[in-house]
């Protein structure tokens, strides 16, 4: 009996070292994509919907997939379309300042990848 509770223990310890190793390698959400903020004063036909585009800057699908997790579990669900695996769309406020102050809290976003 011993022996199963130390090998569930050395499990635990295995995962909580592996979750720990996940917070070390985290970056910021700057650090892997480019933006299309929609707001170009100077465009001369203003896009008609309240998103923003965030294009990785690397290509994958694995990334893309964790990006949209993090993003939804941020936002909650339906905020977030993913397009391909180097498009995300996201969901923002059409206010020129709250836009701006979104895109800044959404690109400190820390990823675990």
């Amino acid at each position: 009996m011993s022996k199963i509770l130390d090998q569930k223990g050395l499990v635990g310890l295995l995962g909580l070292m592996a979750f720990l190793a996940q917070l070390a390698w985290a970056e910021p959400l700057l650090s892997l994509v480019t933006i299309d903020d929609g707001l170009n004063p100077e465009a001369a036909d203003p896009r008609p919907d309240d998103y923003i585009r965030l294009t990785l800057i690397i290509p994958s699908y694995q990334t893309m997939a964790t990006l949209g997790e993090h993003i939804d579990r941020w936002l909650g669900p339906g905020m977030v379309q993913i397009r391909s695996n180097s498009l995300v769309l996201v969901q923002a406020p059409r206010n020129a300042q709250a836009r701006v102050q979104f895109i800044a809290a959404l690109l400190a976003l820390d990823l675990a990848l």
